[in-house]
């Protein structure tokens, strides 16, 4: 059962959404409970990219392990994989990659698909963060939420 995508959030105050073209992918959600397509068992990746005349911007989290709802800290230790950035890029100029160094996912409905009957996964929830990178460039993420259909 096919419904509506929805990923968005600020960043440094400015309206990020998802727009998909061509090989820019707009958004993402992939989950794995069980470890079936050689991943980590509870793998999960969200994500969305917003397409632009002269480049993208992503914003990207993926995190191991996650079974069910709840409030997820990306510097909590019981992750045995924690990935988030937002990367700015131009294709006229030099691009801005971030890595996150704090922040939270709050996931409020997580239905994993199955195939035997299929049925369409759903995930939904919230999220905020702060990125930076060597250079001292810093982005913060706020009021983010999403509601996905996995894959």
């Amino acid at each position: 059962d096919y419904q509506p995508q929805h990923f968005s959030c600020y960043v440094n105050g400015e309206e990020f959404v998802p727009n998909g073209a061509g090989t820019c992918r707009g958004t993402s959600a992939f989950y794995d409970p069980d470890g079936f397509l050689n991943t980590e068992p509870g793998y999960l990746t969200i994500g969305g990219q917003q397409c632009l005349t002269n480049g993208r911007r992503v914003i990207d989290f993926g995190l191991t392990p996650v079974f069910s709802e709840g409030i997820y800290d990306f510097s909590d230790t019981l992750f045995s994989r924690v990935v988030g950035y937002y990367w700015d890029v131009s294709f006229d100029s030099e691009s801005i990659y971030l890595y996150f160094y704090k922040g939270t996912l709050e996931i409020t409905k997580l239905e994993p698909q199955t195939y035997r009957p299929f049925v369409q996964g759903r995930i939904e929830g919230t999220f905020e963060m702060s990125c930076a990178n060597d250079q001292g460039d810093t982005v913060h993420i706020t009021d983010g939420s999403f509601s996905l259909n996995l894959r």
